[in-house]
């Protein structure tokens, strides 16, 4: 009888354990918890990133924040979300991040993620720090910097806690190599 209870009991506070992180600790952004927005705009389209506070139905005191980048295309008129980065801590934008090269190439960085567009934010190419071999195993590597041409040739900065780095792309950073 003993060894049933034992179970029981194992069981209970895995539910009660699993439930509270899939449930109590999910995510959360609203409008009114925009804390910062920083936008770009030319003739043919716009881009932004709005930063949220990042609400939790429990453990209200660990919650870090949203970033969230849209683009609007002129003829379609509408914001469109293409990427979502979320950091622990709720940071202020980075004024660099968001850039507009011409009328159809722009791109955006945060932390690890680089998203770039080469028709005027119809479609976004997403990238990621992790991509490279020799900084996936880094948990600590962020995009520092990023020099984009309207010919799609580049340099971006790596910084990690012992080093960086410079990768370089020929292909509007869809790829990049050291």
């Amino acid at each position: 009888m003993k060894v049933m209870s034992h179970a029981v009991l194992k069981i209970t506070i895995l539910l009660l354990g699993t439930s509270i992180l899939m449930f109590g600790c999910s995510p959360q952004y609203k409008p009114e918890d925009a804390f910062a927005t920083e936008e770009r705009h030319n003739s043919t389209f716009s881009v932004r990133v709005t930063a949220y506070r990042e609400r939790r139905d429990f453990a209200q005191a660990l919650g870090g924040a949203y970033y969230v980048f849209e683009a609007k295309n002129r003829d379609e008129g509408i914001w469109k979300k293409f990427l979502v980065v979320a950091d622990d801590d709720p940071e202020p934008i980075d004024k660099n991040s968001i850039v507009i090269v011409n009328e159809k190439t722009g791109y955006g960085f945060m932390l690890k993620r680089f998203a770039v567009t080469t028709d005027a934010g119809k479609t976004w190419s997403i990238w990621d720090v992790g991509k490279v071999d020799s900084l996936k195993a880094d948990r600590s590597c962020r995009i520092q910097s990023v020099k984009l041409n309207e010919f799609g040739t580049g340099n971006m900065g790596i910084i990690c806690s012992n080093s960086s780095t410079v990768l370089s792309t020929k292909d509007f950073g869809v790829t990049w190599k050291e």
